[in-house]
């Protein structure tokens, strides 16, 4: 699968597809750092696997500090969609999860907590994931049929 920032294929809106959290104390529950962290929305652009991966930055690291993916449809679609899959797998796959796919920092079991605590409890947050994701498919399938047709023409 090939995961692709939402703000490629979006680019007219706002955000991005971007979400910062600040952690402005030293004493934080997450046990974080102060810095600014900033999670960057990807897509599959092959597939409707319903999922979302988040690249999360910060300004202190060049890299990513984490890379957490969520799936927010039935577990019964992700078995459907991913026969066999070992219950492990299926968690990650269902998330919220930390990718294992990608490498991970030493923050990343902490910027997830922070995710789950925070974003994740947050409706207005989790539907707009499902908007953008609803958006990045459609603009997607306008940009493959554009260069279709130039390819033809």
């Amino acid at each position: 699968m090939g995961y692709i920032p939402f703000y490629e294929i979006c680019s007219n809106i706002e955000d991005g597809g971007t979400m910062a959290l600040n952690v402005k104390s030293e004493d934080n529950e997450f046990g974080l750092p102060m810095d600014k962290y900033i999670f960057y929305e990807l897509y599959c652009n092959e597939c409707d696997c319903h999922r979302v991966m988040f690249y999360v930055m910060c300004s202190k690291m060049k890299v990513p500090v984490a890379v957490i993916c969520w799936g927010w449809k039935s577990r019964n679609f992700y078995k459907k969609l991913y026969k066999n899959v070992s219950k492990e797998v299926m968690d990650e796959i269902k998330g919220p999860a930390l990718d294992s796919l990608n490498p991970q920092s030493v923050l990343a079991p902490r910027i997830l907590k922070m995710f789950k605590e925070i974003l994740m409890t947050d409706p207005n947050y989790t539907e707009e994931i499902k908007t953008h994701f609803k958006m990045f498919k459609k603009n997607l399938k306008k940009k493959k049929s554009l260069e279709n047709n130039s390819a033809v023409g």
